[in-house]
């Protein structure tokens, strides 16, 4: 089971993108992550360690993010940010209901 596909992708099926932190905190978040990885990439001797690839680009989508939405709106706009960019819509209709967060 997939805690993203069970908890957050029903959020942007029903439209509301209603859930989670908002993009100024996951910005930062993540910015402070990736300092952390500079720091133990340069401890270690290692150009990258396993995951760098990855933060870098998920930071770098953030920015894109930060850039279109006000930091104040919710950073599960992230997927509509992928719907814009791939012109897609995972709305799945006013009848639709997805379950309670968890989280």
């Amino acid at each position: 089971s997939s805690l993203a596909l069970e908890q957050f992708a029903p959020f942007s099926m029903d439209g509301s993108y209603d859930h989670s932190c908002n993009i100024g905190v996951a910005i930062k978040d993540l910015g402070l992550t990736v300092r952390l990885d500079c720091e133990l990439r340069q401890a270690h001797g290692c150009e990258y360690l396993a995951g760098s690839h990855i933060l870098e680009a998920v930071h770098q989508r953030y920015a894109v993010l930060g850039s279109r939405f006000a930091p104040d709106k919710n950073a599960m706009l992230i997927h509509r940010l992928a719907e814009q960019d791939n012109n897609i819509s995972l709305y799945a209709g006013p009848n639709f209901r997805g379950p309670p967060p968890l989280l």
